[in-house]
């Protein structure tokens, strides 16, 4: 699988669209998280059938992180990736550890953008909390999978639209 994928990545900028179109399916059927990128690259291509196939693709591999998470809520919260202790340099606010801290309260429940922006950000305007809300989130799930694939979607912080959840 590791030849056949390093072989199909460098046919993805191939100048015929039909080779492109099938290294897309071709790196879907091997399912590696590791091709998101190349997927995501091929997801923007000029013709619409590479495009096509390279969302197919991309809509087919699950990146599931190698561990499990562990928190403990009882005494110091505390929470593993693994063996592997979150830190709080890992976390790299603590808006974004409070933001775990809400998801995890409501588990089972999405909550909608305006209630997370509430909790998290009173003061703040609109357009402001917003905006810290998105690099929040980004430095979430880097603290909780920090050797998640770029483009491939987070496996613990779900997004909905406007609402957001805990997996």
């Amino acid at each position: 699988p590791d030849q056949a994928f390093d072989l199909l990545r460098g046919m993805v900028d191939a100048p015929d669209p039909a080779v492109r179109a099938n290294v897309a399916l071709l790196l879907g059927d091997l399912g590696a998280a590791a091709a998101y990128p190349a997927l995501r690259a091929l997801a923007k291509d000029r013709s619409s059938s590479v495009r096509q196939a390279a969302e197919h693709a991309l809509s087919r591999i699950v990146y599931r992180p190698p561990y499990k998470l562990r928190v403990r809520t009882l005494g110091a919260f505390t929470i593993w990736r693994g063996d592997t202790e979150v830190r709080d340099r890992d976390w790299r606010s603590s808006k974004a550890r409070q933001l775990f801290q809400l998801l995890l309260t409501e588990r089972g429940r999405m909550l909608p953008r305006d209630r997370v922006l509430e909790a998290l950000w009173p003061e703040m305007e609109a357009d402001a909390a917003a905006n810290n809300m998105r690099v929040t989130i980004n430095r979430l799930s880097k603290a909780l999978e920090p050797e998640r694939p770029e483009g491939a979607p987070p496996a613990y912080i779900l997004q909905q639209g406007e609402t957001f959840g805990f997996n």
